[in-house]
């Protein structure tokens, strides 16, 4: 008769478990990274299509594979750009450029 191997097979589900919580919990912490950004004073809109994650910012627009990198796009241009808009005010008042 062929033994069992009970630990053996109950770990496959629970691997499985673990799988799905921690790729739950992860989908939680991208959604909260997402709606945190729409909520900014100058928000940015990351929403995920055709397998890719779409920013806009202001004007800009672009889109990755990886939220971190998208995220990093779109601090990068709302950064980028308020220092344009920064430098372009402080030409205006002094007549110099910044």
């Amino acid at each position: 008769m062929r033994e069992i191997d009970l630990v053996r097979l109950l770990q496959i589900p629970i691997q499985c478990f673990k799988q799905r919580k921690e790729g739950a919990k992860m989908a939680s912490i991208e959604q909260d990274l997402m709606v945190m950004l729409q909520h900014l004073p100058v928000p940015i809109t990351i929403t995920w299509q055709s397998g890719r994650y779409h920013w806009q910012c202001l004007d800009g627009h672009g889109s990755s594979n990886d939220l971190v990198d998208a995220t990093g796009q779109g601090l990068n241009y709302l950064i980028a750009s308020l220092k344009t808009d920064r430098d372009s005010l402080t030409e205006n008042k002094s007549g110099f450029p910044a």
